[in-house]
């Protein structure tokens, strides 16, 4: 009985730890770089429609579809490498699929993203 009670008296002491949520958009910048073998394992071109993504955010990322924003415009692609400089929220993409944002003698330019 007095286990019971002890137990039940913890109980107030017992949260649940909620579950992380998965980022579904984010707010950075996008870059672009030249391709080749990818950290997913796929060799690509500077026409194809890929992004490189924080090494952060890691290898479970491949395949994923992201859209990516710049004003009225935007761009798919799917991600299929890591960015070691890019911070969590950057993309770096091939000049294909910056130039749908962009010229490429900007270099640098701010963008949303989001799965899609």
């Amino acid at each position: 009985m007095q286990l019971l009670h002890l137990f039940l008296s913890a109980l107030p002491l017992i949260t649940a730890t909620p579950l992380p949520v998965e980022k579904t958009s984010g707010s950075g910048e996008a870059t672009y770089y030249d391709p080749g073998l990818g950290a997913c394992g796929n060799v690509h071109g500077p026409a194809d429609l890929i992004a490189a993504v924080a090494i952060s955010r890691g290898k479970g990322e491949c395949g994923k579809k992201i859209r990516i924003t710049r004003g009225d415009k935007n761009v798919d692609v799917v991600i299929q490498d890591l960015c070691q400089g890019c911070k969590e929220d950057d993309v770096d993409l091939t000049p294909g699929a910056f130039q749908q944002l962009g010229s490429l003698d900007e270099g640098r330019v701010k963008c949303t993203w989001k799965y899609i």
